[in-house]
């Protein structure tokens, strides 16, 4: 599949990156691989501490974002290492492990800010209730992942009416990406 590297203006004045790939003919489909991260998309196929010293926690993701610009896939592997669980370690490697360095200094390299809003936001209460989803929605969380906890999917599966739930025992976090992938399409085509 050939990408093209495309950007667009956004209101507020900011330069916003993307890449599109696929059938030009075909339906769209948006992808967002989570944060910090970038417009690449894969190919084959922190939540912020933020607790009582935001200040302090701005600087620690300042420090993290210097350490992650200059890593390798080896070095995001050992940055990582303390969420990753086994099955996330096992899939880390090679093409994917490229993948996910080379979004990782793409999505850092303007700063901290888009990372630092993520994060906050993930923190702060929704602008609307889940029970209030009435579009065609699917819901992945793999008991493996040590990025999100599993009673986070849990919770979001029992408060969005209708979700098709994939609440998986054998996958983590990452594993999504590298096993889920045809799935995830399939369903898309076949909802929208």
């Amino acid at each position: 599949m050939a990408l093209i590297e495309r950007t667009v203006r956004a209101s507020d004045g900011r330069t916003l990156l993307f890449e599109e790939g696929g059938d030009p003919t075909g339906r769209p489909v948006f992808v967002l691989a989570g944060t910090p991260n970038s417009r690449h998309l894969f190919g084959p196929h922190s939540a912020l501490a933020a607790d009582e010293d935001p200040e302090a926690a701005r600087k620690k993701t300042l420090a993290d974002r210097e350490t992650m610009l200059g890593a390798s896939p080896e070095g995001i592997r050992e940055f990582m290492q303390t969420l990753l669980s086994p099955v996330d370690a096992a899939v880390l490697t090679g093409e994917f492990a490229e993948h996910l360095a080379r979004n990782t200094r793409d999505g850092l390299a303007p700063g901290i800010q888009g990372w630092w809003d993520d994060g906050w936001a993930m923190l702060q209460p929704w602008a609307f209730e889940l029970a209030t989803i009435r579009v065609p929605l699917m819901l992945w969380h793999g008991r493996h992942d040590r990025f999100v906890p599993f009673s986070h999917g849990e919770w979001l599966a029992r408060q969005i009416p209708g979700a098709d739930v994939h609440l998986s025992d054998d996958d983590g976090h990452l594993t999504l990406t590298q096993r889920r992938l045809p799935a995830i399409h399939q369903w898309l085509l076949e909802h929208f």
